[in-house]
């Protein structure tokens, strides 16, 4: 009585633990499991808790009493892989850990399984184990790698040499152009990279990757480096924890570019030195120029008595007109030399803007007369007074209305002056030839026409517009040109507001 008593409590008891055990491993992800590997070599689960079903969609019990339902569904080259790698572990009491693949009835499942076998008194071998679905990991992994690949692919087919550090300074990858720069057929994965390349320590190279790992910023600088005799441009990046490292040889650049400046600067001294012969040469050509056309102007008009021959007063006012416009390019050249050569100083004073745009307009009024042009004139009756140099601003109006006239056949020239609260701005307008946008580039640069036809039609070397404009700009002022062809050009000079004055009381 008692026996059967003891027997059933005993079967009770071991009943409510097989409960508690499936209800404690239910709660675990995947499926909890017992194996029994005996000393014959064979083998069944003694244990499968409910997450079976869900990995397999197998009930717990099928797989104690059919092993192959659940081995059947494992891919066979992932079977032979899991029986090989049992055996080992089962001889060995090895930790096992294998991943394989299984068909769940909703797909294919990637399943990692773990187990810790151990041998009984009677020779069988018993694994506790579990197995988890990582198909999802898996998935990951697989999209980390593909990706990992792509990198790999853009990384080495750039032209820049990149590699990589961890926070210890071990190289962690090098595509190929870094590995043919850096290491030179070493395998340097892994080792420290201030050991690979010692005479690195302690120069800018140390400075800026230690300030890259240390405070995650970035930095972008160019090197000599001396092991390697050649220019690098370097850019560092911070890169979990570590620095990533993307740089070029840029030798050929440096050369290329110490070499234009070895060309400019020989460019200027020679402009210099030319621009200080100019300058220098101003009284020695002037003086001579202004003999001819005193002396030519003189026989001309007889001043010291009767020529005698006609002919010989005719030849004497060629000779005048020809010397003015000869001194009167030459004058332009020496200002413009003189300017370049940085001798160009303002002599400033109050002045009458009306007054100046008087004198500039009587200058050229003959050649108005003589092509029979229409001057317009828009001055404000309160035109306000300028600061700076009179003669200055008398040379910037007369070429500008020189060259309005001189381009102009038929029509009108004009002048305007209007206060904007920017300053004032002076304009010269024409109805003249135009300037197509394709020629525009040469505006403003010494002895340039702006056609080469243009250059047998007028006379001028070209320079006028290029003084104006260094004479607009030794004033703080700005020289705005629009045009276009056939149908006229405005050349507008805008002086700041602080060279506006009030009118003197006097």
């Amino acid at each position: 009585m008692r026996s059967a008593i003891a027997a059933t409590a005993e079967a009770d008891e071991e009943e409510d633990e097989r409960v508690i055990l499936q209800a404690l491993t239910a709660q675990i992800p995947g499926a909890v499991y017992r194996l029994r590997f005996s000393a014959s070599g064979e083998y069944s689960f003694t244990y499968m808790s409910e997450g079976a079903r869900r990995l397999f969609g197998l009930r717990p019990e099928q797989s104690l009493t059919d092993v192959d339902a659940l081995f059947g569904s494992v891919y066979a080259e992932d079977l032979a892989e899991i029986e090989a790698s049992t055996r080992r572990c089962n001889e060995t009491l090895e930790r096992w850990r294998q991943d394989f693949r299984v068909r769940a009835p909703e797909g294919t499942k990637w399943v990692r399984g773990e187990g810790t076998p151990h041998r009984t008194r009677s020779g069988d071998t018993i694994w506790d184990g579990i197995l988890l679905d990582v198909t999802e990991q898996k998935a990951a992994e697989e999209r980390e790698h593909r990706l990992r690949e792509r990198i790999s692919a853009i990384l080495e087919s750039t032209t820049d040499a990149v590699f990589t550090v961890d926070r210890d300074w071990r190289f962690t990858y090098m595509n190929r152009r870094a590995r043919e720069a850096l290491a030179r057929g070493k395998d340097v994965i892994g080792r420290n990279g201030w050991q690979v390349f010692p005479e690195a320590v302690g120069t800018i190279l140390w400075e800026q990757y230690h300030r890259v790992r240390d405070e995650g910023c970035t930095a972008d600088f160019e090197i000599y480096y001396p092991p390697l005799e050649k220019w690098l441009e370097i850019h560092a990046y911070p890169l979990d924890g570590g620095v990533a490292v993307f740089f070029r040889d840029i030798s050929d650049r440096r050369e290329a570019e110490e070499e234009l400046t070895r060309a400019k600067e020989a460019a200027e001294a020679a402009g210099r030195a030319k621009s200080a012969f100019l300058a220098a040469m101003s009284h020695e050509l002037r003086t001579p120029l202004n003999a001819i056309c005193g002396f030519s102007e003189m026989i001309a008009r007889e001043v010291l008595g009767p020529v005698g021959v006609s002919d010989y007063r005719d030849y004497a006012r060629d000779i005048e007109t020809s010397s003015r416009q000869l001194l009167h390019v030459v004058s332009n050249v020496l200002d413009l030399a003189r300017l370049e050569a940085g001798a160009g100083k303002l002599d400033e004073e109050t002045v009458d803007l009306v007054e100046v745009l008087d004198e500039a307009v009587e200058a050229i009024a003959p050649r108005l007369d003589e092509k029979r042009l229409v001057l317009e004139k828009e001055v404000p009756t309160d035109c306000p007074y300028l600061r700076g140099d009179a003669r200055a601003l008398k040379q910037i109006l007369t070429h500008l209305l020189s060259n309005a006239v001189k381009f102009t056949d038929v029509g009108v020239v004009g002048v305007e002056v209007r206060a904007r609260p920017a300053g004032l701005a002076l304009s010269v307008r024409d109805t003249g030839i135009g300037i197509g946008p394709e020629q525009r580039r040469l505006l403003c640069k010494p002895f340039q026409q702006i056609d080469a036809s243009l250059a047998r039609r007028h006379q001028g070397a070209g320079i006028g517009l290029a003084l104006t404009k260094r004479l607009v700009e030794l004033h703080g002022a700005r020289l705005e040109i629009q045009s276009a062809r056939e149908t006229g050009t405005t050349v507008t000079v805008h002086f700041p507001q602080w060279r506006i004055v009030e009118k003197p009381s006097w």
